[in-house]
């Protein structure tokens, strides 16, 4: 069932992000509108392989975090769009706009914090090793440093996928800023800066850990990760 219900909704957020496109097409430049156009295939690409993974191995995580990167792509997508038409194509034509702003950049750090899982994981889904749980949980520790700082007072509003609230001058003050500005969440921000880089590198360096005792085949699954890499 969740192996449709994801596409489905997928799909769903991909069609109103192109409508509303459409709809704002005199407010976005033809840069961002190229951009959006790679976007919706990147989505189909990205749900679609997953969908055939997930509904054929469900046990192997790749599917289903590719299904999560293809949703939260288009997401954020259709939140930044809805953004432009409530608060410049035409104001206050729709409800809670600048909340849809915040949730484009949310849905936009879901987007990216999944390829480090991606990398970690391929192709079976599992750790190369047991010894490489720390790396996953650092992961998530990073994943979720980096949304608490969609809730930091003081920050802006642009428009998560292209930032693009800033052309028009329609950015906005954080409406959900609840962390301080400075002090102890500045410190914070830091470490998970700092733990982040040191996780990149562990990542790649697992590819590196499964490459020395993998066999023929999934050597040159690996190649291909290098290649798209």
């Amino acid at each position: 069932m969740a192996t449709w219900l994801l596409p489905g909704f997928t799909a769903l957020a991909l069609v109103t992000a192109l409508v509303l496109l459409g709809l704002d097409a005199s407010q976005t430049d033809r840069y961002r509108i190229a951009l959006y156009v790679f976007s919706a295939v990147a989505v189909v690409v990205y749900a679609g392989t997953g969908h055939v993974i997930a509904s054929r191995v469900p046990r192997n995580a790749i599917g289903w975090v590719l299904c999560l990167v293809g949703l939260s792509l288009a997401a954020t997508m259709m939140t930044e769009q809805y953004a432009l038409r409530g608060l410049v194509a035409a104001p206050g034509s729709l409800p809670v706009a600048r909340l849809a702003g915040w949730l484009s950049e949310v849905m936009f750090v879901l987007t990216f914090a999944p390829m480090f899982f991606l990398v970690l994981l391929f192709p079976d889904g599992r750790l190369p090793s047991r010894r490489w749980r720390p790396v996953l949980w650092a992961l998530f520790a990073v994943a979720a440093g980096w949304e608490a700082q969609q809730l930091q007072a003081g920050t802006t509003i642009v428009g998560g996928f292209t930032n693009i609230l800033v052309a028009p001058k329609a950015t906005y003050p954080n409406p959900l800023g609840v962390f301080p500005r400075h002090g102890w969440f500045s410190g914070f921000l830091l470490v998970t800066l700092f733990l982040g880089l040191v996780t990149l590198v562990l990542v790649v360096a697992s590819v590196f850990a499964r490459r020395r005792t993998a066999s023929a085949e999934l050597r040159k699954q690996l190649a291909w990760l290098g290649y798209v890499g």
